[in-house]
């Protein structure tokens, strides 16, 4: 900041888990946020780590605003995330409503995650050649919700539903995403292709049964197909492995 220039001041808190963006000395607590040309709340917030689709409610000195309101010397901002709102009395989301059912489009970096949604029933877009703005152009367009461990793909202004997610697991990951946005009343479990994406149906095609194992035509009844791929799938030995994997993550 120049000398003759007007330094304002105004002081930002931000709550619930966007104290993950910020350093320690910072969280939890309103911190000063200087300034001297005209700063927007959209501006500042992003400006201090935080991406924009992770604020669920917004105010500055007691009343709701938009993330275009203008900042002025001794605003008082409060940011809230999704936790946080039911503890808000009268205030609007700032948040667009979920896609109900819930559609995802997954990063480079959450192929495992994307696989662990679509075995439990999500539409989920995962494909690793897509970069930023595809994967971004992709939420938008479809109205999905965009799920990064990039914080510069989640602060594209265009990008308006989205999660950083927080764990490196992948069924830490999942179990994140499903009590994050309340999936477990929306799971169907094996409903849609862990490979494509693609929704399953009972088939007793011949020509797609030919691509499963006799022992396994044998032995088992009830085969899905993918309506896509054709990929078959039915309860062999590891079927038990992948219930468990369910029950682990909506439980």
């Amino acid at each position: 900041m120049n000398d003759g220039e007007a330094h304002h001041t105004a002081w930002i808190r931000f709550y619930g888990d966007l104290n993950d963006f910020l350093k320690p000395e910072g969280r939890d607590k309103a911190q000063q946020y200087e300034f001297v040309n005209p700063a927007t709340l959209l501006s500042a917030i992003e400006g201090l780590g935080i991406p924009h689709p992770e604020v669920y409610m917004l105010t500055a000195n007691g009343e709701p605003q938009p993330f275009g309101h203008i900042i002025r010397g001794g605003d008082r901002i409060a940011v809230y995330p999704r936790q946080q709102s039911l503890g808000v009395a009268g205030l609007k989301p700032i948040a667009p409503p979920d896609p109900v059912p819930a559609t995802f489009v997954c990063d480079v970096n959450l192929g495992k995650l994307a696989n662990l949604l679509r075995l439990l029933g999500f539409d989920t877009i995962y494909e690793n050649h897509l970069d930023d703005p595809e994967l971004a152009d992709i939420s938008v367009r479809d109205g999905r919700i965009l799920l990064t461990r990039d914080r510069k793909l989640l602060m594209r202004r265009e990008v308006r539903r989205g999660r950083y997610v927080r764990n490196t697991d992948p069924e830490q990951q999942a179990r994140e995403i499903i009590a994050y946005y309340n999936l477990a009343p929306q799971a169907l479990a094996f409903s849609r292709c862990t490979i494509c994406n693609g929704l399953l149906e009972p088939t007793d095609n011949p020509e797609v049964l030919e691509k499963v194992p006799q022992r396994s035509r044998e032995n088992c009844s009830e085969f899905l197909a993918c309506t896509r791929c054709e990929r078959v799938y039915w309860q062999g030995d590891h079927y038990r492995d992948l219930e468990k994997t369910c029950k682990r993550l909506l439980d």
